[in-house]
């Protein structure tokens, strides 16, 4: 079997999705802290918050076609997966940077720096 650095960026999305179900900030997940931004008077930052879950997704979804050999995917589509998911993340930490983060934010975080330097890392092998 074969590990791609292309399908290793995907496996570590997995921890961001796996760090959204635990407690972000405040003793809640992302589900429960974007609801409350939706609700709130920050619908942007709680969309954001989304984006970082259904971005992770698709990341995760295109590590398996492409483990499967379902597809050829050009590797700047995956970059672009990659790139928001950490992207978002980095622009959620920056600017909610006043709360508390805790263990579900810090597997976001590494997921997503751990997704974006293997990605690169393909990116420079020209797998």
């Amino acid at each position: 079997m074969n590990l791609s650095f292309r399908i290793l960026a995907k496996i570590a999305l997995i921890l961001v999705v796996i760090g959204f179900f635990m407690p972000i900030s405040c003793n809640l997940n992302g589900f429960q802290i974007a609801k409350a931004y939706m609700e709130g008077n920050k619908v942007i930052v709680g969309l954001l918050f989304y984006i970082v879950f259904i971005s992770a997704l698709a990341g995760i979804a295109l590590g398996v076609l492409l483990f499967l050999n379902k597809i050829s995917l050009n590797p700047l589509i995956d970059l672009i997966v990659v790139g928001v998911c950490t992207g978002t993340i980095l622009i959620l930490l920056i600017t909610q940077k006043n709360h508390g983060l805790q263990i579900g934010a810090i597997f976001a975080i590494l997921g997503g720096l751990g997704a974006l330097a293997l990605q690169i890392v393909s990116k420079v092998k020209n797998e």
